[in-house]
C-alpha cells in the first residue's frame, strides 16, 4: 500500500528510471521528443496526479449545504480542526475503507465467501476518486465462510502500514514542485453494512444497545415474551 500511495506523485527511486526511459524514447523517435501527448491516443506524457492530490484544497468550490465531495462533509472538517498539522499539507492522503463479503457463485447452496477490503483515495476530484482504477484492493479474503470477527487477523498488516503512514509518513517526490516531502495518510471512516460494521469494529450489533449512535439514548426495548 505504501507504494500505491506514492504512485500518484512519484517514488524517489523511480525518478532516475523515468528519466532514462525518456532518453530512450527520444533516441528511438526524435520527431516525438518534444511532444507532451501521445500522437496516437492523446494520453499525457506526464501524469497529473500531483495536482489532483491537491484538488480538494486548491480547486474544490464549496457551497453551503451542498455535498459534492467528502471534503464538504462535517466529518472531514472536524478532522481538519482536530489535526491541523496534518491538514496543513493538502498532499497528505485521506482514505476511506470499504469492506463486505459476498458469494462469488451466486448460489445460497454453495458455501464460499469472498471478502474484499478496498481503500478509497479521497484527495482526488469526485470524478476520479470513485473510479475503480483509483481503488486500492488491499486485501481479498476468501474461504468456505466469512472471516467474521476474526477479520482483525487479516487486517493486521494493513493496520500496521496505516499506523506507519499516520505516525512517520513516507518520503515522496512531488513532480509538481520538484521537491521531496514527507507524505502522511489518515483513515477517515469505513463504508459497510451493519453486520460488517460489527465485524470490523467489534461492536455488538445484536445486543440491547446495538445501534452505536444512540448508545444510552436508545428507544429500544426487550421482548418479555
Amino acid at each position: 500500500m505504501l507504494n500505491d500511495l506514492q504512485a500518484p506523485i512519484e517514488h524517489e527511486e523511480e525518478i532516475e528510471e523515468f528519466r532514462l526511459e525518456d532518453e530512450m524514447l527520444i533516441k528511438v523517435g526524435k520527431e516525438f521528443a518534444d511532444l507532451q501527448h501521445c500522437p496516437t491516443c492523446g494520453e499525457a506524457r506526464y501524469k497529473e496526479g500531483s495536482a489532483d492530490m491537491r484538488w480538494h484544497r486548491d480547486k474544490r468550490v464549496e457551497t453551503d449545504d451542498v455535498l459534492r465531495h467528502p471534503a464538504d462533509a462535517e466529518g472531514w472538517k472536524h478532522f481538519d480542526s482536530e489535526f491541523s498539522d496534518f491538514a496543513s499539507d493538502s498532499r497528505n492522503v485521506r482514505l476511506g475503507l470499504a469492506s463486505d463479503g459476498f458469494n462469488p457463485f451466486g448460489q445460497m447452496s454453495t458455501s464460499y465467501s469472498m471478502w474484499p477490503v478496498v481503500l478509497l483515495l479521497y484527495n482526488l476530484p469526485p470524478w476520479k476518486c470513485m473510479k475503480e482504477t483509483n481503488f486500492f484492493m488491499s486485501l481479498l479474503i476468501s474461504g468456505p465462510k466469512s472471516p467474521g470477527r476474526e477479520i482483525d487477523v487479516y487486517l493486521q498488516p494493513l493496520i500496521e502500514e496505516l499506523k506507519e503512514l499516520w505516525t512517520f509518513g513516507v518520503r515522496t517526490y512531488d513532480s509538481l514542485t520538484c521537491q521531496f516531502f514527507q507524505l502522511y495518510a489518515a483513515l477517515l471512516w469505513m463504508i459497510n453494512d451493519f453486520p460488517a460494521y460489527g465485524d470490523l469494529s467489534r461492536w455488538s450489533t445484536k445486543a440491547y444497545q446495538a445501534f452505536p449512535i444512540c448508545m444510552g439514548d436508545r428507544s429500544s426495548f426487550g421482548d418479555t415474551r
